[in-house]
C-alpha cells in the first residue's frame, strides 16, 4: 500500500468522530466547561439512554415465550400482594421450615426471597429472562447472605415447561393463555395436598378454596 492509497491523517476523525467530553478548544479549560453546564446535557442523555435500555432488557427476552403462549412479560409483584398471599396459605401448611416454595416466572426474585425470609426450607425460582435471572441471584445473595442463599434458594434460567414441578407451594403470575396448559401440567406433577397460588388470573377448571384481592389459592 503506498502513501496515495493510505493517508494517516485527521480524516479518520470525520469518519469515526469521538464525543467531545471536554472541548478541544484551548480557550475552554475543564473547569470552564463544567461551569458552562455542557456536562449536564450529556448526563441527561446518558440517563435517558439507560432508562430506555433497562425496560427492553426486562421485556424483550420474554417476548418469544409470550408470543408462543408459554410465558408472561415481567410485571413486578407488589409487596402487599406477597404479604397477603403468605398470610392466606399459612393456616393450610403449618410450619414452613420443611416446605418447598416454587415461583414459576420468578422475575426479579422478590417472591423467592420473601419465601426464604418467611422460613421456607427450600425456595426455587424459574425465570426465562437471563438479565432478571442474574439480578435475582445477586439480589438474593445480598439480602440473605451468601451462605443462606446457597442453602435455601436456587434459581434456574430457562423455561419451566420442560422441568418437573415439585413443591408444597407453587406461585404463578401468568397470563390467561397459559393457565389451561399450566393447570394440566401441575395436575400431573404436583403431589397431593400442594397449594397453588395464582396472582390475578384463575385456572379454567380448578375451583379456588380461598380468594382475596385477585389472589386465588388452589389445592
Amino acid at each position: 500500500m503506498n502513501s496515495a492509497e493510505y493517508d494517516d491523517s485527521d480524516d479518520d476523525d470525520e469518519l469515526f468522530p469521538l464525543p467531545d467530553i471536554i472541548p478541544s478548544s484551548t480557550t475552554d479549560t475543564p473547569s470552564e466547561y463544567i461551569k458552562s453546564g455542557g456536562w449536564r446535557s450529556k448526563a441527561i442523555w446518558t440517563i435517558a439512554g439507560i432508562g430506555i435500555l433497562i425496560p427492553h432488557l426486562l421485556f424483550v427476552p420474554s417476548l418469544p415465550a409470550v408470543l408462543l403462549r408459554k410465558g408472561a412479560p415481567y410485571v413486578r409483584t407488589k409487596r402487599q400482594t406477597m404479604d397477603l398471599a403468605f398470610t392466606m396459605i399459612k393456616p393450610h401448611l403449618g410450619p414452613f421450615s420443611h416446605k418447598t416454595f416454587v415461583d414459576l416466572g420468578s422475575g426479579d426474585g422478590r417472591a423467592v426471597v420473601e419465601a426464604a425470609r418467611k422460613g421456607f426450607g427450600k425456595c426455587i425460582g424459574y425465570e426465562i429472562n437471563p438479565f432478571l435471572y442474574l439480578y435475582s441471584m445477586i439480589k438474593s445473595a445480598f439480602f440473605l447472605g451468601p451462605r443462606r442463599y446457597r442453602e435455601d434458594i436456587s434459581f434456574h434460567c430457562g423455561s419451566f415447561w420442560n422441568k418437573p414441578i415439585q413443591g408444597d407451594v407453587v406461585f404463578v403470575y401468568g397470563l390467561e393463555p397459559i393457565m389451561k396448559p399450566l393447570e394440566e401440567k401441575l395436575k400431573k406433577e404436583l403431589k397431593k395436598g400442594s397449594l397453588v397460588v395464582s396472582n390475578v388470573f384463575q385456572f379454567p377448571t380448578w375451583n379456588s378454596f380461598s380468594s382475596q384481592n385477585s389472589i386465588f389459592v388452589y389445592r
